[in-house]
């Protein structure tokens, strides 16, 4: 660090002397005083003070030349003591009644920045961020990484079946693939269809004999022929083998919108 911030530094560390959370630190009798920033590689923070838990504290000439966003220094470049001596690794406060971690730290429980203080930071290519032990983190993508696009772009020039492996990990992925979708949307298309053959036009509230009335009826038919019709136009989905589909989604497709324009004057 430069000589200012290294006088500023030592003050600091002795007026905590006594004070100073025992599993944060041991107070220090120095601080490492390094002349020449440029030579000193994030690299080599890492090894001799990050992994051994070394107390350091730097200006923004090293952290600048480092490209990742801390907030290990102010504005001014003067060394974020407030910040730096923050008790991490309570995660533990985090965990429910089973012992489990929350699956999304955004959710509306954990908003509150006292109770769950949050540190945000955005790693942009080509860097590295450390997470210590006993710190909950989770990771979100601003854009889809361009590895895995070239990595999809091998795979599907080289695999003739690459839609049907496309297929097994939405399944893996999602619980569901093109084909159950399909099949989920015709249960329901043709329960509906049976029920709107089967209620009189004068039936337009609930009854129990069908559990759903004309009205609801041709709610639930307009909405499946919404899904589907954006189902058999999509790319993904005309890739899939549909001969053993019966009725075929297009056939489907269209008895729906028959029975909407044969209920439309209702």
């Amino acid at each position: 660090m430069d000589r200012e911030t290294r006088v500023f530094a030592e003050s600091h560390f002795r007026g905590l002397r006594g004070r100073l959370p025992s599993k944060v630190c041991p107070t220090p009798d120095r601080v490492d005083f390094i002349e020449k920033p440029d030579s000193f590689s994030y690299t080599d923070f890492f090894k001799s003070y990050l992994l051994p838990n070394v107390p350091c504290v730097f200006s923004s000439a090293f952290t600048e030349d480092w490209g990742s966003r801390k907030h290990w220094v102010t504005p001014s470049g003067k060394p974020d003591f407030d910040y730096l001596l923050q008790n991490y690794g309570q995660e533990e406060a985090l965990r429910d009644c089973h012992g489990g971690l929350p699956y999304d730290v955004t959710a509306p429980e954990f908003l509150d920045s006292h109770l769950h203080p949050v540190l945000e930071v955005t790693q942009e290519a080509g860097e590295m961020v450390f997470v210590p032990s006993g710190w909950h983190h989770q990771v979100h993508n601003l854009q889809e990484l361009c590895a895995v696009q070239q990595e999809v772009s091998e795979w599907r020039d080289t695999m003739p079946d690459w839609h049907h492996h496309c297929q097994v990990i939405m399944k893996s992925c999602s619980g569901i693939n093109f084909e159950e979708f399909y099949q989920f949307l015709k249960v329901i298309a043709e329960r509906r269809l049976l029920l709107v053959k089967k209620i009189g036009p004068g039936e337009l509230q609930c009854s129990e004999d069908f559990g759903l009335g004309l009205q609801h009826t041709i709610f639930d038919i307009s909405r499946i022929a919404e899904v589907l019709a954006s189902v058999v136009v999509n790319p993904d989905f005309q890739r899939v083998d549909t001969s053993r589909f019966l009725p075929q989604p297009e056939d489907l497709l269209q008895q729906l919108q028959e029975a909407l324009a044969t209920t439309e004057p209702l």
